[in-house]
Order: structure tokens, then sequence, then C-alpha cells
């Protein structure tokens, strides 16, 4: 019934924006190992930036959390972990590259949509007389 509800009112990416987080999650953790994983990471954070503005903010505070796990060394003893020899372009081939990637196909929609802004904030659900 409430899944009913979710239809009725709209509230349904919502309900795609939580799976396509959990997608994301998974494909992030094995993005390291599996180049299917990097590019699903890629897409289905794509799909968390289109289907609601509120779960991004929960993705990029589990994105901070991952990277501060991975590459803690960076936060304790940053010139140690540049003198360290790791290949910084690994590093951002992991991290920045997916993030960059993922805006620039939500922008492709997100774009065109702020030019026509003022009209959505004008239409109402229907739950109002007004």
């Amino acid at each position: 019934m409430c899944l009913l509800f979710s239809f009725s009112v709209g509230l349904i990416t919502q309900y795609f924006a939580f799976v396509a987080l959990l997608i994301w999650i998974w494909a992030l953790l094995g993005s390291k190992t599996s180049r299917s994983a990097y590019y699903i990471s890629i897409v289905s954070l794509s799909a968390v930036a289109l289907s609601s503005v509120h779960v991004v903010a929960l993705a990029i505070i589990i994105f901070i959390v991952y990277v501060g796990i991975e590459e803690h060394i960076f936060f304790i003893h940053p010139i140690t972990y540049l003198q360290s020899g790791k290949n910084h372009k690994q590093i951002f081939y992991w991290y920045i590259v997916p993030g960059a990637l993922a805006v620039l196909l939500t922008s492709f929609w997100a774009l065109p949509m702020t030019s026509v802004f003022s009209y959505m904030p004008e239409q109402s659900l229907g739950l109002t007389d007004g």
C-alpha cells in the first residue's frame, strides 16, 4: 500500500535513488578490482543524482568516509603519503574520474532543466487548491 501511495504522489524516485545508491556502494567497493564495477559505479552514481538530489548528500558522505578509510595515511601524515611513492595517477583514476564522469552524464539532463527552473517551483502537486 505504501508503494502505491509513492506512485500516486511521485515519490517513487526516492525508492529508485536508494536502490541506485546501494548499487553504487557495491560498485565502489569493487571498482579497484573490476573494470565492470568501475563503470557501474559511474552509471549508478549518475542514477542517484538524477533520481533524488537528497540522496546525493548521503552519497558524498559515504564517499568521503570510504576515501578516508582507504587512504587514511593521507589524512594523518600527508607529507609521508606524498613521499611514499604511491601511484597518484591511479588514485586520481579511482576517486576523481568516476565522480567527474557522473557529473558529466548528469549535466545533459540537469543543465537544460535549470534553464526552465522557474517553471518547476510554480507547479502544484495537486494536493491543495492553489
